[in-house]
């Protein structure tokens, strides 16, 4: 379960190797916009940096309204906002850097693995205030007993 709603999951996760696993318990197909948000193998890079991270976290001054009716600027505290849609993501101190998800999630990553980076599933949630990137082997794995399985993603996470 999720605190999202189906319509956020739908528009702001991303699904890879559904051939493998098959599709999300929060897909459905009526709510995909132009482009569906699941793919058989891996989920390509740029799609990932250009539907999900195609925006920045801004520092923006914090207000609050004053007795006579005016605004003061809260010192030591800024917003950290969504350059594309303004969602304020949280309030912070002065001194939090916000951590771009592209550098952070995509690109250390991807710099770790010497560019194999098989991408299974990435999302926003809180608003985007949260993201993830999970890296996952293409193939199953087989026992020698002959049992096949999937191994667990490698998940990266950045608030």
């Amino acid at each position: 379960m999720s605190r999202e709603s189906l319509e956020w999951l739908n528009a702001n996760t991303l699904i890879g190797f559904t051939e493998k696993r098959g599709t999300a318990w929060h897909y459905r197909a009526s709510m995909q916009a132009e482009e569906p948000n699941h793919y058989p193998g891996p989920i390509p890079v740029d799609d990932v940096k250009r539907r999900l991270f195609g925006w920045e976290a801004l520092s923006s001054p914090v207000y609050v309204e004053d007795p006579r009716g005016g605004l003061a600027q809260v010192p030591g505290r800024q917003a950290i906002v969504r350059s594309d849609n303004g969602h304020v993501m949280g309030i912070f101190s002065d001194g939090y850097e916000p951590h771009p998800y592209v550098e952070w999630l995509i690109n250390t990553v991807s710099r770790l693995l010497d560019a194999d980076l098989s991408i299974g599933s990435a999302g926003l949630l809180k608003g985007g205030a949260v993201a993830w990137v999970s890296v996952e082997v293409p193939e199953n794995v087989v026992t020698p007993e002959g049992v096949e399985f999937r191994p667990p993603p490698v998940r990266g996470d950045l608030l």
